[in-house]
């Protein structure tokens, strides 16, 4: 399959490349669709390499999850999957791990069988912005491991996930563990609205150079790594290096998505801080809100998030476990379906 043919290969998220070079996948939940009768299907890979782990990938055939890959450093071509009744599917194959940590060369698509054109394509599409939970770290890992890893991550098993899956919408997801909307105790440099227009968090080519009207949706969950930083800051504090850059960024974004409805959502985490991080930061992303629809704007709400609370909510290192994921993602449908 030629995959410069978007006929035949539908790339999901913000992939860029050429069928010489290959094509860079970075992104969480980020990467290629494509229709086949085939019986054997590969794909050919490459991944980077980092501390925290190699890069995985999930394979979906027909929106179901039937394998999860780990890929390594070298081109290598992978088995996707065998097609026993032969008939025409969809097939997904989209990166599980962050841009911060990993990134996906495409070179090659090939099958015994024939492509066919994406006739399905999701008639919607929503943009997320946000940190590790909108990346899914430690979701599918154990509460009992304290670090990340990337094994114990899945970006397609998030609120964020499940939410556009339920809209039959497309994603796009920029996102990156700790960073914040302006500072957090780990660094006053990662912040999200720094790199919002760009391909990925770590490359800061420009993606939107232009205003996207085809988005439907901007979901934004940020601020949980800002309140590391508030803990004890008062409420002018708050306001003047939270509330203000927030603001500023949601100008940004209505700028770049002119036609789009934009939820500023907060949660999933925080349950465990004597701080009550929620709590801490929620008046002044409400306060946006409500600044923006002053200034007019009818097409900005607030959500508040689900928030892991027993046992089976927690994955790794505090971070919530796909059945939060799956709690909140539908509450998340349910603000936007009320739109």
């Amino acid at each position: 399959m030629v995959l410069s043919e978007s006929e035949y290969a539908h790339f999901v998220g913000r992939v860029y490349g050429d069928d010489q070079s290959g094509y860079t996948i970075s992104n969480t939940a980020s990467g290629i669709e494509f229709a086949t009768d085939s019986r054997n299907v590969y794909i050919t890979l490459s991944g980077s390499q980092a501390p925290e782990g190699d890069v995985y990938v999930n394979v979906l055939i027909d929106n179901e999850r039937v394998k999860r890959m780990e890929i390594g450093s070298q081109e290598k071509e992978y088995s996707l999957y065998v097609n026993r009744d032969q008939k025409v599917h969809t097939v997904k194959v989209l990166k599980a791990t962050e841009a911060q940590y990993s990134s996906l060369v495409l070179y090659a698509v090939r099958g015994d069988g024939y492509f066919y054109p994406v006739t399905e394509k999701s008639q919607r599409k929503i943009a997320f912005y946000g940190d590790s939970i909108t990346c899914g770290y430690g979701n599918i890992g154990d509460s009992s491991v304290k670090t990340y890893r990337t094994q114990d991550q899945d970006g397609t098993q998030t609120y964020a996930y499940f939410c556009a899956d339920k809209l039959h919408a497309e994603i796009d997801v920029l996102a990156a563990t700790a960073w914040s909307v302006n500072k957090s105790k780990w660094s006053s440099t990662t912040r999200i609205p720094d790199v919002f227009d760009c391909y990925s968090p770590i490359d800061t080519r420009k993606y939107l150079s232009e205003p996207d009207e085809e988005t439907d949706f901007v979901v934004v969950n940020l601020g949980t790594n800002d309140a590391t930083y508030y803990t004890q800051a008062s409420a002018a504090d708050k306001k003047l290096n939270f509330e203000d850059p927030y603001y500023e960024f949601y100008k940004k974004l209505r700028s770049k998505y002119p036609n789009a409805k934009i939820i500023l959502a907060l949660g999933m985490m925080g349950q465990n801080s004597g701080a009550k991080v929620l709590e801490l930061l929620e008046e002044n992303v409400q306060n946006v809100v409500q600044r923006a629809q002053f200034d007019g704007d009818d097409d900005i709400s607030y959500c508040r998030l689900y928030t892991a609370s027993m046992p089976s909510d927690m994955g790794t290192n505090g971070h919530p476990s796909v059945a939060a994921h799956k709690k909140a993602g539908e509450q998340l449908y349910a603000h936007i379906n009320a739109q």
